[in-house]
């Protein structure tokens, strides 16, 4: 990413080459620099929160342990054992996931609006610019000329993009870019410089790249409809 962007930017004859050269150089260092299997197990915290205790993962363990033995000495003892002990693990699972699906039950029938709000407000944010009423964006058309007038008090800044990037949520998957949110947020304060040259190009010829108009849609099917 240490090349001149102003002048190669200049080179570019439209923002989709721009956004490609800058997507390509990106690409290119994780490719080099990024590794593809995490040692996930050298690095993750001993306070992180599991599903499971560690009695119900000492049974699970113990339970392969009874299939092994019972594979190799095919002692009907050691399969007796193991029925027993898939059963009760069976039970103890059930009974966590069930408790599970009580809370989620609850906490929907309280306020579900609230919380299908609270999902899509996560994904989606929309910002009424002519009253600053989210309530009564519905309300709001916004010819050509408006777009005009709200779009040239529009700016970027170093800073802006910067502080943008460090609240990316780097746990979410990649966009249809295939640019990781873990990736643009560790570069976050050598890629800001790109970007804003790019977001000012974008501006400028009024442009936008393909990717950014891209998007993965799932359709949620409910039951008897």
């Amino acid at each position: 990413m240490d090349i001149d962007w102003t002048q190669n930017s200049s080179q570019c004859t439209d923002i989709e080459e721009m956004w490609l050269l800058f997507k390509d150089r990106l690409m290119d260092g994780v490719v080099q620099y990024v590794p593809e299997i995490s040692q996930f197990y050298d690095w993750r915290k001993p306070y992180w929160r599991r599903p499971l205790s560690a009695n119900i993962r000492i049974k699970i363990k113990n339970k392969h342990m009874l299939w092994k033995q019972y594979l190799v000495s095919r002692n009907i003892e050691f399969l007796h054992k193991y029925k027993r002990l898939c059963n009760q693990i069976q039970k103890i699972t059930r009974c966590i996931h069930k408790a599970e699906q009580n809370e989620v039950a609850r906490w929907t029938k309280t306020n579900p609006k609230k919380s299908f709000c609270n999902y899509f407000s996560s994904v989606f944010t929309i910002y009424d610019v002519a009253t600053n009423n989210v309530d009564d964006v519905e309300n709001v058309i916004l010819n050509e000329t408006d777009l005009e007038i709200f779009l040239s008090g529009v700016e970027f800044n170093d800073f802006s993009i910067l502080k943008a990037l460090d609240e990316l949520n780097i746990y979410k998957s990649p966009c249809p870019d295939c640019l990781h949110p873990r990736i643009l947020y560790e570069t976050r304060n050598v890629i800001s410089v790109s970007l804003r040259i790019i977001f000012e190009a974008s501006m400028r010829m009024k442009q936008l790249p393909k990717d950014w108009i891209n998007a993965n849609i799932c359709a949620v099917h409910k039951k008897r409809k």
